[in-house]
């Protein structure tokens, strides 16, 4: 991401001119591996909402959809928005303020410079970062440079590291000047962010060799002013002696039925370059074999288009019933074909979506029905594991059983037989 461009911008005269990577928002589609896949889904949201830009003051950039409240920007000391002079500045965020360039990056030189204290953090380990704060100056920049490294991950203190030195040997204007450009992406502008993503796909289709680069172009026009002196002096540019009569004679009578204040104006024949070059469009369709009729329904057809009704545009060939059995209406026959097959691809695709949809939800209730069962197993294998060995116990059993018995048996065959006496015990 390159919030000042990706390209540096090219003067001609005294008019500078950016060159951009531009794509369509609101239908982006990230790919796979592509870093803008973050973004993919602000994208569309933000071209769906925004929808076309017709006038935009980078004075006054528009405060994020929704939030409340002015954007936070790198302003000027008397809080006009700052378009190219690095210094004097001021950022404010959140109740805190960091003026000038020595309050956003810190002094040129001496321990409070970007050059002495961006390596100090670099040098410090990411546990000891709470102990250098007495050393590090009131600047913005001091602090992003140690939440980043505090923010950062194991593998990426390297990186982080490396890129604080490099940053350390940039000299203080362009380093508030990028600062700033990221201060500004990071809070409310997310043009960087759209042509970032559209310059990761730009590079990437620059590596397909079959892959053509376009080129567009936007510009704006200053100091324009309603015209005050006539459009025609009396003058007419013609290719030839006839035309420029054709057009005096014409010229002429719509001048006198303007003058009349005549209703009509059958004279009113607009000989415009736009007008010529199209009549000279018909002519060379014509000369090429195409039928007149073909040539003028191609016009209409193609006017309708561009108003947006393409809608109707079936109502009008079945009214006409013209079939020139030209190339063009074949291209037009199969095209109408390949929307047709397309229209029912995408209908098989949106039901296959919808069956897979089902699926994914059954997968998912007999997943959780399995995870259920299998709690139930593993309780009864535990509830049962003290029961386990009582079927071999009673095996034993069963056998001990009828040995005990023959014991016993043999035991009260050899006890003697029972004698009994009778004692009279006489009382006085």
């Amino acid at each position: 991401m390159h919030p000042g461009g990706p390209a540096p911008a090219l003067r001609v005269g005294r008019q500078p001119y950016g060159v951009l990577p531009a794509t369509a928002p609101s239908r982006w589609v990230a790919r796979t591996g592509e870093n803008g896949a973050g973004v993919a889904a602000w994208m569309r949201a933000w071209g769906a909402a925004v929808g076309p830009v017709t006038a935009t003051d980078p004075a006054a950039p528009p405060a994020p959809r929704g939030g409340t409240g002015d954007p936070r920007q790198i302003t000027g000391t008397d809080l006009t928005p700052l378009l190219e002079a690095a210094s004097p500045v001021r950022w404010a965020a959140a109740g805190a303020g960091y003026t000038g360039l020595d309050g956003l990056v810190g002094t040129a030189d001496g321990p409070h410079s970007a050059a002495v204290y961006l390596p100090l953090v670099a040098g410090t380990a990411q546990a000891a970062l709470t102990g250098i704060g007495g050393q590090l100056p009131d600047t913005l920049l001091a602090k992003v440079a140690v939440a980043a490294k505090r923010a950062a991950a194991a593998s990426e203190l390297s990186s982080v590291d490396n890129a604080l030195r490099l940053l350390a040997g940039a000299t203080r204007d362009d380093l508030a000047r990028l600062f700033g450009e990221f201060l500004d992406a990071a809070a409310h502008r997310f043009d960087a962010w759209a042509t970032g993503a559209a310059t990761e796909r730009l590079l990437a289709q620059r590596q397909q060799p079959s892959t053509p680069v376009v080129v567009g172009a936007y510009g704006w026009l200053t100091d324009v002013a309603p015209r005050t002196a006539p459009r025609s002096t009396g003058h007419v540019h013609a290719p030839s002696l006839g035309h420029a009569a054709t057009a005096a004679v014409l010229r002429s009578a719509y001048l006198a039925q303007r003058a009349a204040q005549s209703t009509t104006r059958s004279m009113a024949v607009d000989l415009s370059s736009s007008r010529v070059r199209a009549a000279q469009w018909v002519l060379d369709a014509v000369r090429a074999g195409q039928p007149l009729a073909a040539v003028f329904g191609y016009l209409f057809e193609r006017d309708l288009a561009d108003a947006g009704l393409q809608a109707y545009l079936g109502a009008f060939r079945k009214l006409t019933r013209f079939r020139a059995g030209t190339a063009l209406e074949q291209w037009e026959e199969a095209r109408r074909a390949r929307q047709a097959d397309l229209r029912a691809a995408q209908a098989r695709l949106a039901e296959l979506q919808q069956s897979a949809a089902a699926l994914a939800t059954t997968v998912t209730e007999r997943q959780e029905q399995v995870r259920v069962a299998g709690e139930r197993s593993a309780r009864a294998e535990a509830a049962a594991a003290p029961y386990a060995g009582m079927p071999a116990e009673a095996s034993t059993l069963d056998t001990a059983i009828p040995r005990l018995q023959g014991e016993l048996a043999a035991i009260d065959a050899r006890r003697p037989a029972a004698r009994r006496s009778y004692y009279t015990i006489q009382v006085p």
